[in-house]
């Protein structure tokens, strides 16, 4: 018998049934809000981090940053270090001075 996670045993004749509409829509009802669940998890680890992160940022030597219009900024393209392709490895990493 295979692994069983919050169900009981169907009895072959149920299985072997044709489905009805209503447990069809209770399925994609449960398959949406289990999505939902995801999302909202995804989005609370996310504002974890940022809290922890903007924590680190108040605390540090520097404390935050604020630039203004007309400061010289240099813009990093971070996406470049989580690829493997053999392309990307001579990419300038940093960008022009904006």
């Amino acid at each position: 018998m295979g692994i069983v996670v919050n169900t009981v045993v169907t009895p072959i004749d149920v299985s072997n049934s044709e489905l009805a509409e209503a447990s069809i829509a209770i399925q994609n009802d449960y398959i949406g809000q289990q999505r939902l669940d995801a999302y909202s998890h995804i989005v609370e680890h996310a504002n974890k981090r940022k809290a922890a992160f903007d924590k680190r940022v108040r605390t540090s030597k520097c404390g935050v940053i604020e630039y203004k219009k007309g400061d010289l900024v240099q813009v990093r393209d971070s996406k470049l270090d989580l690829t493997l392709a053999t392309e990307s490895k001579l990419l300038p990493r940093w960008g022009a001075p904006h």
